[in-house]
């Protein structure tokens, strides 16, 4: 399905990341997962059986996407046509308690982080157009506290809602150049995370879900696999929700 195809993952070592990583790879993708940490032996391995590979870099640093991009291209070969943007963290905390440093740090990785690499990503691929039969696209990883607001998450739903309007602009602006921009949503996904919350509300989470399920990071997974093939090739500046109907 991507053959010969290169495809950029951020936040790729767990989670959806992870599980976009694996997707597009099983479907042939060479993919370029990129982690603060470093990938686990199993995902390691299936990566570069598809002639893909991971990559460690904090993507808030100076210059870090820039290197990221270069190591990418001489180590797989050629630049990527699909970007990612998966990466983010929380740090939450009541508005009137929030200090600047929390929200800093959450911008910078869930909008500043996804801005650079998409206008390195861009500007690679205007230098160098791939042929005709690609579909360069960037896909940034949302959240319904970007279109509702939520509790404790002021900086949080700012980076999300933030990344929702660089997207379209993006859209916009890239157009010209057939590089497609797009936002996806997902819902209340099954991770190591979520585990984490209490049952109570995990079960109020669900009563509210309108298919009355969790989301899969597979889910997830296979909607990028959507956004990136020629499936989409006429789909730009969309904010596509996979939520289940949660917060429709």
């Amino acid at each position: 399905m991507f053959h010969k195809t290169i495809a950029v993952v951020t936040g790729a070592t767990s989670g959806i990341g992870k599980a976009i990583a694996v997707e597009l790879a099983n479907k042939g993708c060479s993919v370029a997962a990129i982690g603060r940490s470093q990938c686990d032996d199993e995902l390691l391995s299936l990566l570069r059986s598809k002639n893909g590979d991971g990559f460690q870099y904090d993507i808030t640093k100076k210059n870090a996407p820039k290197e990221a991009f270069k190591d990418i291209k001489n180590k797989l070969g050629r630049a990527p046509t699909i970007l990612v943007n998966n990466a983010g963290i929380c740090k939450d905390n009541f508005f009137l308690n929030l200090d600047e440093e929390d929200w800093t740090d959450v911008i910078d990785l869930n909008l500043k982080a996804p801005f650079i690499m998409s206008q390195v990503f861009a500007r690679d691929l205007i230098k160098n157009p791939p042929g005709d039969d690609t579909y360069p696209t960037i896909i940034n990883i949302g959240s319904l506290s970007g279109k509702i607001g939520h509790m404790g998450q002021s900086n949080y739903a700012a980076s999300k809602a933030g990344l929702v309007g660089l997207t379209k602009s993006l859209a916009i602006e890239l157009a010209n150049f057939n590089i497609r921009a797009n936002v996806l949503v997902p819902g209340f996904v099954n991770t190591e995370m979520t585990k984490k919350i209490p049952e109570k509300i995990h079960n109020y989470i669900i009563s509210e879900t309108p298919l009355n399920k969790m989301c899969e990071a597979s889910d997830i997974a296979d909607a990028v696999t959507y956004l990136s093939s020629k499936h989409s090739k006429f789909v730009t500046g969309a904010v596509i929700e996979v939520t289940g109907g949660l917060k429709m």
